[in-house]
């Protein structure tokens, strides 16, 4: 006789509905989750906006469209600006931020139809800028539109808690600067690549780089007649500290609190300008910011050309003739074979000096 065996279990339904179940289950906290996150995205771009307004600046949007669903959190605004109280304002009529769900901290933004910077109409002309026939000094009013378009013009942005700012980083390629008739004319035509990286560090310091390849400068400026209409490379290396104190509503009250607090910016000796065949380059130096809003501090520096450079700075007008002159006769006596020109230059008692030798006021920080 044969064993007698259990008869076969009909397989659990379970078992062959239980992966599509579970997957449908996390589609659908997913989903919540991504709605939910979507809302907060939102509401903190209101209260941010609603700040800025109560602080005398502006944040502000024509259109918000908010998407990417399910993977990605898309944000484009149109018509975005941004202003603080002092009269600094950026306008962007397309403006296209991408952030990832699980890293909503990390916003990656695309400006592809450009943007237009908007300088106020108080301050002065920088020394960059002074040209022929157009008055120049820090007690010269500045300001008018700067409509920016190129290649590539996009940013990153970091939130990390903890740290008194976020981490930016802005990039563009093949850039074009264009003023209008009636606008201070903005030093440069256009530059080949730009990059700027701001960011907090370590005990409450922060690190400020700006790039510049290939710039072109304004024919009539101060700039292209050093440079000899050949192309233009900056970089500008440097850190702070008291950074946890560069707060305010604006740029002047910022500045003033970071002052305040005993802020103080090293630069790096990597710090130059390569202005064709002319020469800046800073070995060291501190700077901050005096009682007047003044620059104020030192540079160690090596010139090359000095004596060109002064003359340019007379033609513009931002150096007495007399006191580029004698600059001038001193560099040349002091430069080596190189035609390199050891200088150190202070920023003191509101004046910018060649040692001991004033040349113009110092510098308006605010």
């Amino acid at each position: 006789m044969l064993p007698e065996t259990e008869p076969r279990r009909k397989p659990r339904r379970l078992g062959l509905f239980g992966p599509f179940v579970l997957l449908l289950i996390v589609a659908a906290a997913w989903s919540g989750g991504w709605y939910w996150l979507k809302g907060r995205v939102e509401g903190q771009m209101d209260a941010v906006a609603a700040l800025a307004k109560a602080s005398g600046g502006e944040l502000s949007w024509k259109t918000r469209t908010v998407s990417g669903f399910p993977f990605r959190m898309d944000v484009n605004l149109t018509g975005a600006r941004a202003a603080d109280g002092s009269g600094w304002s950026i306008e962007i009529p397309d403006l296209r931020g991408e952030a990832y769900p699980y890293a909503i901290n990390h916003w990656v933004f695309e400006a592809p139809g450009g943007a237009t910077v908007m300088r106020p109409r108080v301050g002065f002309t920088p020394v960059m800028a002074c040209a022929p026939g157009q008055p120049c000094g820090n007690a010269t009013p500045m300001g008018g539109d700067v409509s920016i378009t190129g290649q590539v013009l996009r940013a990153s942005v970091v939130l990390d808690k903890g740290q008194p700012f976020p981490r930016i980083s802005v990039e563009g390629v093949k850039l074009t600067f264009v003023t209008p008739t009636g606008a201070d004319l903005f030093w440069m035509q256009s530059v080949e690549h730009l990059e700027a990286h701001f960011r907090p560090g370590p005990n409450d310091q922060g690190a400020l780089l700006i790039r510049l390849d290939g710039a072109k400068p304004r024919l009539s400026g101060l700039v292209a007649r050093i440079a000899q209409d050949k192309p233009v490379n900056v970089v500008w290396d440097s850190t702070f500290t008291h950074a946890s104190a560069l707060n305010g509503r604006d740029w002047t009250n910022a500045i003033k609190s970071w002052r305040a607090a005993g802020g103080l910016l090293t630069v790096s000796p990597s710090t130059q300008i390569l202005a064709g065949d002319a020469v800046f380059a800073v070995k060291s130096g501190e700077l901050g910011v005096d009682a007047d809003g003044r620059l104020s501090g030192h540079l160690d520096t090596e010139l090359k050309q000095a004596p060109r450079a002064l003359a340019a700075l007379a033609q513009s007008g931002a150096v007495s003739p007399e006191a580029a002159t004698v600059a001038a006769v001193t560099a040349a006596a002091e430069q080596d074979e190189s035609q390199v020109f050891k200088a150190l230059l202070l920023f003191e008692d509101g004046k910018t000096k060649l040692g001991p030798l004033p040349l113009m006021e110092s510098p308006r920080v605010y």
